[in-house]
């Protein structure tokens, strides 16, 4: 994996992984069920940001 230029976009969430640790590292981060809930909607998480704001979102009252 390289290091990603800011605001890079990215075709899905698997490159998004594939290519940036930042990404991959929050992806392995997160439980299993909000993994499978963004991996549902792949196509349409295209960069780091995006992947973070959908993962804020399903982890929201989680604590």
């Amino acid at each position: 994996m390289k290091k990603e230029k800011k605001n890079t976009r990215y075709q899905d969430l698997y490159e998004l992984i594939d290519r940036s640790e930042k990404a991959h590292q929050l992806f392995a981060a997160l439980p299993q069920y909000v993994q499978g809930m963004i991996g549902d909607r792949a196509e349409n998480v295209h960069t780091y940001k995006e992947l973070s704001a959908f993962a804020d979102n399903l982890t929201a009252g989680d604590d």
